[in-house]
């Protein structure tokens, strides 16, 4: 529990990571007048998996009039030969906040390996009362994710929405430091963000930015996401 009144949830996983066959969900409510941010304690690393073998992974979120959920993903990296796919489900009441924080690699760029996977899928939907005001995909297959709309060439990517709570300001993300981010509203309670880097480190401080400008815009601090997670 942080000093000021909100429930970190740390998300590990106990293996090396992800494997062929693996069935993962979460699940997280948050009731009114709660506040919780999930965080993950390091990478999801997507190890191969032989055809037709593929992992796939159900996040369920829910956030009641009054609550607040942040969430911080990490960054997921597929290795090749890797297979995944991802559905992530929002259910907001009117007045919730909510804010998602997503970041991939293009493969273990260290190792001169990128877009060597089979296949990668995110899929985002935000509904508040039930009425759907986001939805976000990412389907990578190796043949065009390097391409316009997706990585356009660079080897990191990274996404972000916000509902709820006062403007942070997010227009002020343009490209700097080798990251090339912008952000645009969804409504007058809404944003999003896309950024886009060759340097991981510069694109985590670019969300980490995000996160903090919009905690800043509520009277929150800033996380301390080395102390949850590596």
């Amino acid at each position: 529990m942080l000093a000021h009144g909100e429930a970190v949830l740390q998300v590990l996983h106990v293996g090396p990571g992800v494997m062929a066959g693996d069935r993962l969900e979460l699940d997280v409510d948050v009731g009114p007048g709660a506040h919780a941010v999930v965080v993950a304690q390091a990478a999801t690393k997507l190890h191969a998996m032989e055809p037709p073998g593929a992992a796939e992974q159900r996040v369920r979120l829910r956030v009641a009039a009054g609550g607040r959920l942040e969430v911080h993903p990490g960054l997921t990296i597929p290795f090749a030969g890797s297979a995944f796919r991802q559905s992530v489900e929002v259910d907001l009441e009117t007045g919730a906040e909510f804010a998602w924080f997503e970041r991939w690699s293009a493969g273990r760029v260290a190792r001169g390996e990128r877009h060597a996977y089979r296949h990668a899928s995110s899929r985002l939907r935000v509904r508040v009362d039930g009425v759907p005001v986001h939805a976000d995909a990412l389907e990578l297959d190796p043949e065009a994710a390097a391409g316009p709309g997706l990585f356009e060439g660079h080897a990191y990517v990274a996404s972000g929405v916000i509902v709820g709570g006062a403007d942070p300001g997010l227009a002020a993300f343009t490209d700097q430091d080798g990251v090339t981010a912008a952000a645009y509203p969804l409504g007058p309670d809404r944003w999003a963000a896309r950024a886009l880097a060759d340097d991981g480190v510069g694109l985590r401080a670019t969300v980490l930015g995000w996160s903090t400008a919009w905690r800043a815009a509520n009277g929150l601090p800033a996380l301390d996401l080395d102390r949850y997670g590596s």
